[in-house]
């Protein structure tokens, strides 16, 4: 995995950067000589901001096995930003790329700093190719159930009175939940966009930031999800399936209710659902569920440029 790293002159103050999908941790789970890595440290080798890309023909995305891959900077100097894009711009033309793909995170992060970036790249020729609908809950000390809207809290008294219960599992067999995962999916007809192979890479490298959840009616699996912790004030609902005979129930709601109450313990500050939309077009039965689910909408824009 080739990393470029250039350097500034000044001394900028930083703050630690901190989105596991953009960690190197994360990129070597895909580690391949197609994932190129940049930074841009100061002199005191402290990096001062990060972006990742897979180079396949003569286009670069960031990143395309995660949920974005975006500039992350720790600094607030629009110039020394701007800078960087520049050079990472050069390099990339060396490796014959004349199309670039950025997927930022969702605004409701730190929307501050997804203002500052979006700015930069508009300056330097940007444009927006689209904008998803992604949703979160701010994690509070009110309970799931106040946010739900009425249809979901019958659902999920309806889950309560079956006495399904919630499980956080604390040693999951990665290659098991992959076979819930894909067995409930087919069901449906839903595509899984995860092999095993890399379901298995994530969980058994990282147990400290994937979490697996099930929802059982007595010894039989009802459902299943993975959250990924992307910082310490963040959760993200990677990936969730639930049984087709179980429909009636919607134990997906059971399963929000639970990973919710999990934030709560765990002192996180955005719950994110994850998007509703397929290159900005709603999907409309999920958006739906998850604004009955109490979801607030952040957009997640997709930027692009030609070189």
């Amino acid at each position: 995995m080739p990393v470029v790293n250039f350097y500034t002159p000044d001394k900028i103050d930083t703050k630690p950067l901190s989105y596991f999908f953009n960690s190197i941790e994360y990129q070597r789970l895909f580690d391949s000589e197609n994932t190129h890595s940049f930074y841009l440290k100061d002199s005191d080798e402290n990096v001062l901001a990060r972006i990742h890309f897979i180079i396949e023909g003569d286009l670069a995305n960031s990143f395309r096995k995660a949920p974005f891959g975006f500039l992350e900077a720790g600094i607030e100097n629009s110039s020394a930003l701007s800078a960087f894009i520049n050079k990472v711009e050069d390099h990339l033309k060396t490796l014959s790329v004349n199309s670039i793909e950025l997927r930022c995170w969702p605004e409701c992060y730190d929307p501050l700093q997804t203002r500052l970036i979006s700015r930069i790249l508009f300056d330097c020729n940007y444009k927006i190719e689209f904008s998803d609908y992604n949703f979160f809950q701010a994690v509070t000390n009110k309970s799931s159930i106040e946010l739900y809207k009425k249809p979901e809290r019958k659902r999920l008294r309806k889950c309560i009175n079956a006495d399904f219960q919630f499980v956080q599992l604390i040693e999951p067999e990665p290659g098991t939940v992959y076979d819930f995962l894909i067995k409930f999916r087919n069901q449906k007809h839903i595509p899984l966009n995860i092999s095993r192979l890399d379901i298995q890479k994530a969980i058994s490298r990282y147990p400290n930031q994937y979490f697996v959840f099930e929802l059982r009616d007595k010894n039989r699996v009802v459902g299943i999800s993975v959250c990924v912790e992307v910082n310490q004030d963040i959760l993200y609902h990677f990936v969730m399936a639930t049984d087709l005979e179980y429909n009636n129930y919607s134990p997906g709601v059971m399963l929000y209710d639970g990973i919710y109450k999990f934030c709560q313990d765990r002192n996180y500050k955005i719950f994110d659902f994850g998007t509703a939309s397929i290159e900005g077009k709603k999907q409309e039965g999920l958006f739906a569920f998850k604004e009955n689910l109490g979801g607030m909408i952040s957009s997640k824009p997709f930027f692009s440029k030609k070189l």
